[in-house]
């Protein structure tokens, strides 16, 4: 009996081996193709490493990734849940979903998402300040500040942090905490849009459209790449109508939810991200 077990065990041990090296080795396949620019063919491998081995997440992160890179946010989201439904803690899993969610206007959804990221990472900075400027967006300030005071602590040098930190201060009407974050972007990074952006959000939570106005006119004087990012910002959207701002902005595309002024998207997530 004691044989017939240890036999069972061993040719269990053997089959589970082999499920794992056969999903590795697809997953390689597929990371050739994809590196290759082989799109379907690496989502093909994926889905042989997903059958070959049915308890790993890894080939449903990798298919999520890809087939949100291809616009079929549907799809990317069903595999981002598969990736998570395997592993919990697959942290990336969980931001891709939030980032679906978020594009397609669920944005409680997404800072849900968010927030099982942060359970398993509380130091991520990107889950972090993506779901303080979700909760920017929601007019939710106290939650906002929460999360971007958070981020300070682990970060208050990166001008992304900064920028979030004093928006939610604005947004909590402590005006003086955001003209000291937005002063330090100017000091830490003079290159940086984010410091006019925050003097522009700052003049508008305190009512001063006129100082609104100028300083992102000073912005688009100097970079003229960001009249884009300026007027799909939903933050300045109540300037539409100002005859100066519309000067500004000319015939650029209205504020949509899902937009940012620029650097947000490339949240840092290196420093502090040890959980």
């Amino acid at each position: 009996m004691k044989v017939s077990l240890l036999a069972a065990v061993a040719a269990a041990a053997v089959a589970l081996a082999g499920c794992h090296s056969e999903s590795q080795t697809h997953l390689a396949r597929g990371n050739v193709f994809q590196n290759q620019g082989k799109i379907a063919e690496a989502i093909a491998e994926y889905q042989k490493a997903a059958a070959a081995d049915t308890s790993i997440s890894a080939p449903w992160l990798r298919m999520g990734d890809l087939l949100y890179a291809q616009g079929k946010k549907d799809a990317a989201f069903a595999a981002y849940r598969q990736a998570t439904a395997r592993n919990p803690a697959q942290i990336e899993a969980w931001i891709g979903m939030a980032r679906v969610q978020s594009e397609q206007g669920h944005d409680q959804a997404a800072r849900d998402s968010l927030g099982r990221a942060l359970d398993v990472r509380p130091r991520n900075l990107y889950a972090r300040l993506s779901r303080a400027q979700l909760a920017l967006q929601d007019g939710d300030a106290a939650a906002a500040l929460a999360d971007a005071k958070l981020a300070a602590r682990l970060d208050d040098e990166d001008p992304t942090v900064l920028y979030v930190y004093g928006s939610a201060m604005a947004a909590s009407k402590d005006y003086s905490g955001a003209k000291a974050a937005f002063d330090r972007i100017a000091k830490l990074a003079p290159a940086s849009p984010l410091a006019a952006y925050g003097q522009a959000r700052l003049d508008l939570a305190q009512g001063d459209r006129a100082g609104a106005v100028q300083a992102l006119a000073a912005l688009v004087g100097s970079a003229p790449s960001e009249k884009g990012p300026v007027a799909a910002d939903p933050t300045f959207a109540a300037l539409r109508g100002d005859p100066a701002f519309d000067r500004l902005v000319g015939g650029t595309p209205r504020p949509s939810a899902s937009s940012a002024p620029a650097g947000i998207a490339a949240a840092p997530a290196a420093k502090g991200d040890g959980g």
